[in-house]
């Protein structure tokens, strides 16, 4: 799966330091991540833009001509994704499995087993 993302060399000013930062592009969830990708302090769901792997090219070799960005601002919107979804494992917590393969497997809680 390809996010789009941005980078960026920061340099703190106090100590010199240069950080290396990125952020992933986020847009309008669509239908499908609405319910899953939901904060009830903004006013609309969001998601990861996902690119296909010839737009994820795109992305990465563009120039700053205005062509070029012109393609790009078209990307950025949401898309129909063929995504599956499940609930996992807590990742938190004296009940949680951490990092660890076992906290991606489908783990089913009574209270939302009716939105999978």
């Amino acid at each position: 799966m390809n996010l789009a993302g941005l980078w960026n060399n920061w340099t703190n000013k106090q100590t010199g330091e240069i950080l290396k930062t990125f952020s992933i592009v986020t847009v309008k969830a669509n239908p499908f991540m609405a319910d899953i990708h939901n904060n009830p302090r903004l006013n609309e769901s969001r998601m990861p833009l996902i690119l296909s792997d010839d737009n994820a090219d795109l992305w990465i070799h563009t120039s700053s001509n205005s062509k070029d960005m012109d393609r790009i601002k078209s990307l950025i919107k949401s898309s129909q994704t063929n995504l599956i979804a499940h609930t996992v494992h807590p990742l938190r917590g004296k009940h949680s499995f951490e990092n660890s393969p076992k906290a991606s497997e489908v783990f089913l809680y009574n209270d939302l087993n009716s939105l999978f």
